[in-house]
């Protein structure tokens, strides 16, 4: 089923979960925040983050954090559990040594450190998104952070998401 469009600019967004948006809701707005659905709104000149059908949205000032792929100015997180920036991740890519950047996120999802549905504006996994910014950094030098997260591309995980806790899940709540 396709998302509602965006009631600003009309692009259609990947689902969220109400988790997410509550979690990252200002406490002036999070009374609002029902349990949607919300869809995520990824166009960077847009001003809305969230939208549900019924016609709520919040819009970046109302959200806790920056919204990375909606920022053009540094720093633009990209991994929200464990704070690393496109601009970090572009510079640790372009190295001979690199990318050590996604191996430490890889090491600590393994390790069940991450939280992405309750940091990551998006809902899902951040890794997708660092390792096409590592990707681009280090095959097109100067790229700007564009990455395609619509449905099919490499930066859709899924319902599922890629942040694989060990013994199979049992202390998500939301599996």
């Amino acid at each position: 089923m396709p998302s509602p469009p965006c009631p600003i600019c009309g692009a259609s967004g990947r689902g969220v979960p109400a988790l997410t948006v509550k979690s990252l809701a200002l406490p002036s707005v999070a009374s609002r925040v029902t349990q949607g659905p919300y869809f995520f709104c990824e166009t960077r000149s847009c001003p809305v983050v969230y939208h549900e059908g019924a016609g709520e949205l919040l819009v970046k000032d109302q959200i806790a954090v920056r919204v990375g792929c909606k920022e053009l100015q540094a720093p633009r997180l990209v991994c929200y559990c464990f704070g690393h920036t496109a601009e970090e991740i572009q510079q640790d890519a372009a190295t001979e040594d690199g990318p050590r950047v996604i191996a430490e996120i890889e090491a600590k999802i393994r390790s069940g450190l991450c939280a992405c549905e309750t940091t990551n504006p998006e809902g899902v996994c951040c890794l997708g998104r660092a390792r096409e910014v590592a990707r681009c950094s280090s095959t097109k030098p100067g790229r700007t952070m564009v990455v395609d997260s619509s449905p099919g591309s490499d930066a859709d995980f899924g319902e599922a998401g890629c942040c694989q806790h060990p013994a199979g899940d049992a202390e998500r709540s939301d599996r």
